[in-house]
């Protein structure tokens, strides 16, 4: 059954603008902030960045929490060994699985989410 759709865009330049360090402090984990460490180039990490900041404000259009309690670092965006993307989460009252789909463009970063349970 499914719980919750959620899809966000995020445009690159906004990340570029308003600073990178911003950013990566304000959505990412520390486990994504590694990530993004590796990410030789700026305009690379401003769409790592973006990938993260879009999948995580759609899981909160899935859940119909937006503007609540809910933090960005209560959800991490990782990849398994074969290069998808997941998502990994303490949120303690989500009981369903989160199917998460990411693609990016020189521009924009776009993610949709389904969450299941």
């Amino acid at each position: 059954m499914i719980l919750g759709i959620g899809i966000d865009l995020v445009q690159l330049k906004e990340i570029m603008d308003l600073g990178i360090e911003h950013y990566r402090t304000l959505i990412l984990s520390e486990n994504e902030r590694k990530l993004c460490d590796n990410i030789p180039s700026l305009e690379a990490q401003a769409m790592f960045i973006a990938g993260r900041y879009a999948a995580k404000e759609a899981i909160f259009k899935a859940l119909r929490k937006y503007n609540t309690n809910l933090n960005y670092h209560d959800f991490e965006v990782l990849n398994s060994d074969d290069g998808y993307t997941y998502v990994k989460t303490n949120y303690e009252e989500l009981r369903g699985t989160i199917h998460l789909t990411m693609t990016h463009t020189d521009e924009y970063a776009l993610a949709q989410v389904v969450i299941e349970g």
